[in-house]
């Protein structure tokens, strides 16, 4: 009973518990949505439904230009004028999400030529939604900015299980296709990002009487870093945006599979750095390294963990879920979900440069890698088809890695934080949970 009160109740560590708990979850809920997408639109359809929301996956942290962090650290650091900050990002995004959306709209017949006219006009219909979807992201900042993620964790629950219930639904008529899927994941979170709003709104009065320097803050600390969701996007998703050039349609749905299944992981690194930052924002330094040490060893030991389970059943797992069409990717799994550990580490150690207001080097990070990534998929891909690719993600993630190691020693002086837990983490864990 008293750890049930301590999980429920307040505090950081609860918050990451509860997180970590709720994420877990949604885990086995996309692993369902997963297996119902793959069975039912075989290797082909998944790789068109892939190459749909591949764009506003991309295009949304790129039109963000970083404002939803900074939306965050600036509510945290000036809490009473939180709510204009709010409307000045809204207002940004608004205008933003049209200009680009409308853009790539434009270019999808060029981009998708290879795939059908349903599947460029089902792309595009996805991508003029941008300005809500950036709206989304928005609300979500400033439930984590308030502390509030019992609410953020109900509703991503919530929004899983809606895209879940609509696919099997589809699938149970007989009306899927890849399209509609991709509506099935589009559809939900903005619906519940609309009811989250509503609940923020009697709480958030509109006042305009500091709107040049409300600007000037969000958009200070934005563009700082709106490098690092730039340079994190692509470096993300520059394998299927390359690949979706380099394979066919069905061997890209077949590294989709994969992939896909590989970053669920990060859901658990995830959990931790989603509390970890509003936690860090604005902190000294020697409480940001403690909070993202102990966050670094424990998250990483629990994905590592985690993917080497997942690892071992893998051979068995794939064929028997998604079928044999997917077999291929057994061999590119485990180099994947390697990847997945480290990127969740990576992630979590940046969350010191984050709170140390330093959000420049996590860009930089992002961008030796996207250097080294290109030159190795062009080079690797072409002969060793999707084992090149993956292989070059999990190369330039490593470079990554120790790239933030060495940015820890020359601009913080400091250690990177360790990657595996240590017993006095596990003692600290446990006080916490019985005190």
């Amino acid at each position: 009973m008293k750890a049930l009160r301590f999980i429920f109740g307040g505090g950081s560590v609860a918050a990451a518990i509860q997180t970590f708990g709720a994420r877990v979850i949604i885990l086995g809920m996309n692993l369902l949505t997963g297996i119902v997408t793959a069975n039912l639109l075989g290797p082909e359809g998944r790789g068109a439904q892939g190459a749909m929301a591949l764009w506003p996956a991309v295009l949304m942290p790129i039109l963000a230009i970083g404002l939803p962090m900074s939306l965050t650290y600036n509510w945290r650091k000036s809490e009473r004028f939180g709510p204009e900050f709010f409307y000045a990002a809204i207002a940004v995004s608004v205008v933003v999400g049209t200009v680009g959306g409308g853009a790539a709209a434009l270019l999808m017949p060029w981009l998708l030529e290879a795939y059908d006219p349903g599947v460029i006009a089902g792309a595009q219909g996805l991508v003029l939604m941008m300005p809500l979807m950036l709206c989304n992201t928005l609300v979500y900042s400033v439930y984590e900015a308030l502390g509030r993620f019992r609410w953020i964790n109900i509703v991503m629950m919530g929004q899983t299980l809606a895209t879940l219930l609509l696919l099997m639904a589809l699938g149970y008529m007989g009306e899927l296709t890849a399209v509609r899927s991709a509506y099935c994941y589009a559809l939900p979170p903005l619906v519940f990002a609309l009811v989250s709003g509503l609940r923020l709104l009697p709480q958030m009065p509109m006042r305009l009487t500091r709107l040049k320097a409300t600007f000037r803050r969000l958009h200070g600390y934005g563009w700082r870093s709106y490098g690092i969701e730039f340079l994190g996007v692509i470096s993300a998703y520059i394998d299927q945006l390359l690949l979706v050039g380099l394979l066919a349609p069905a061997e890209l749905g077949v590294y989709v599979v994969a992939a896909s299944l590989a970053k669920m992981l990060h859901m658990i690194s995830g959990s931790a750095a989603v509390v970890l930052f509003p936690k860090v924002a604005a902190q000294p330094l020697e409480d940001v390294i403690a909070y993202v040490s102990l966050s670094s060893r424990v998250a990483t030991t629990a994905t590592g963990l985690v993917a080497l389970a997942i690892a071992v059943a893998a051979p068995v797992m794939l064929p028997f879920i998604y079928g044999e069409e997917f077999r291929p990717a057994i061999h590119i799994f485990p180099i994947l979900l390697a990847e997945a550990v480290l990127t969740g580490s990576i992630r979590i150690i940046g969350q010191g440069f984050m709170g140390a207001g330093r959000p420049g080097v996590i860009a930089w990070a992002q961008g030796v890698g996207l250097v080294c990534v290109v030159p190795l998929l062009w080079v690797l891909v072409p002969t060793y088809g999707v084992l090149g690719a993956a292989m070059s993600m999990l190369l330039a993630t490593m470079i990554r890695l120790g790239f933030i190691a060495a940015s820890y020693e020359y601009l913080l002086r400091r250690r990177m934080p360790g990657l595996l837990i240590r017993r006095s983490d596990v003692s600290f864990l446990y006080r916490r949970f019985v005190a």
